[in-house]
């Protein structure tokens, strides 16, 4: 057995030859369940259906609901109370309706609920949260109870209109979220330690939408993105449950747009714009200051800073300036920002995007000319190396959705001979190693 990082094929679960647009599976929603690994895949059949990967590598089809047809299509995982929950519809008869898979492995419906996202749920004193339509109501906000039934928890948007709710976020004990009503646009709400609803803040006053999102916590408090007078900047909500604006970084009557926050070495680091610099990397400091970090593409242009990343005590992140293109940088422990790599060397850049970490390594995606959008890896020592070329030649294999399980890194890849398929790094694959996948 090699103990040598390795690219390897999990399984072909859709293996028709009518071609790469008709041979993909399109693994998704990886979630971990009972010591197994869950997600959707599709296959003509079936339809989208429910799958498993076991920690001895086996692959196998948990659900089959309308056998023969290949008409259902599965939504969303989502863990709780020692079941896991999922969504799934049949084309023809609308839905998705809310299901979950229990530990005995038998698969039942939960109430008559339409769920169209079980991405975004939070489990919240002991009960799942979640957006659903009873088709009497609309979208509004329910809870799986203690007991397994569900409940209409609050009619935000009264009537039959719908207040599609986002971004569930418990902080100081209460959960935050996103929705909408006639009167108040897109706002700011809690669910009280009591459960009542409430809204916490008319951000933008009267019908007009405030659309906070991006909430981290940052020294006991929750900042996020809202439009208010100032245009779109950065707020808070304080200690006391205080809704205020935390800064006018673009105060000339403009948007700063912040984005992307993360808390690294104490501060709150974020992507935010002013005309003199453009979109460029700020922090917060502990004293409540903004400043700028560095003004990567020089003058008003924007470097646009995304997807900040801590790996091994520095903060990565993607970023575009005039000679690279967008290319993998870091802010570094001494506080100066540097190129990691020009991996698609000219101006168009390579476009990458940040997966995990992984065996102490930091793996993501990027695309060049030679090789297409391909798997790379920041090392331990800070070097940037390709991993693999699944897809030889430029197409590329356009990884995405990893996920560590038992020891390896579940992804999904394409190929134009099997469509998108479900893959992984091993460290000790054996004879299945596929190595003419392995660079260096």
């Amino acid at each position: 057995m090699s103990s040598r990082l390795a690219v390897v094929q999990v399984a072909d679960i859709n293996p028709s030859q009518q071609g790469p647009a008709f041979t993909s599976s399109s693994p998704s929603d990886f979630t971990k369940y009972r010591g197994d690994l869950y997600f959707k895949a599709y296959e003509p059949e079936h339809g989208s259906e429910l799958y498993k990967v076991t920690q001895e590598g086996t692959v196998t089809r948990i659900t089959d609901f309308f056998p023969g047809e290949g008409l259902s299509s599965t939504v969303g995982l989502a863990e709780y109370r020692g079941n896991l929950y999922f969504a799934a519809r049949q084309f023809e008869f609308g839905g998705p309706d809310l299901y979950k898979l229990a530990p005995d492995g038998s698969v039942t419906q939960v109430g008559d609920i339409s769920v169209s996202d079980l991405q975004n749920v939070a489990e919240y004193r002991g009960e799942l949260y979640f957006s659903g339509n009873d088709f009497e109501t609309g979208t509004e906000l329910h809870k799986v109870t203690k007991n397994g039934t569900i409940a209409q928890v609050a009619d935000i948007n009264q009537g039959s209109g719908s207040s599609f709710l986002e971004e569930f976020t418990q902080y100081r004990g209460e959960l935050y979220f996103t929705a909408l009503d006639e009167a108040h646009g897109r706002e700011l709400y809690k669910v009280t330690k009591n459960g009542t609803v409430t809204l916490a803040a008319d951000i933008e006053p009267g019908s007009g939408d405030s659309s906070p999102t991006g909430f981290t916590e940052y020294r006991n408090e929750l900042y996020f993105m809202a439009s208010g007078e100032n245009g779109r900047e950065l707020y808070k909500v304080t200690k006391s449950g205080a809704v205020v604006q935390a800064a006018d970084i673009n105060p000339e009557g403009g948007s700063s747009y912040p984005s992307d926050f993360i808390e690294y070495r104490g501060n709150l680091y974020f992507s935010a714009e002013e005309p003199a610099h453009g979109n460029e990397l700020y922090k917060l400091a502990k004293n409540g200051a903004v400043t700028l970090v560095d003004d990567i593409n020089p003058g008003s242009e924007a470097a646009s800073p995304r997807e900040l990343t801590e790996f091994r005590g520095e903060l990565y992140f993607t970023a575009v300036d005039p000679t690279h293109g967008r290319e993998l940088y870091k802010l570094g422990k001494d506080g100066t920002v540097d190129l990691v790599a020009d991996i698609a060397p000219g101006s168009e850049g390579s476009f990458p995007f940040i997966g995990t970490e992984y065996r102490g390594e930091l793996y993501f995606t990027a695309n060049e000319p030679t090789h297409g959008s391909e798997l790379y890896k920041v090392t331990r020592d800070g070097a940037v190396v390709q991993v693999a070329d699944i897809e030889p030649g430029a197409g590329g294999s356009s990884p995405t959705g990893f996920t560590e399980y038992s020891g390896d890194l579940y992804f999904s890849a394409f190929t134009e001979e099997q469509g998108t398929e479900l893959y992984k790094v091993t460290p000790d694959c054996g004879v299945t190693c596929h190595s003419d996948w392995l660079l260096g």
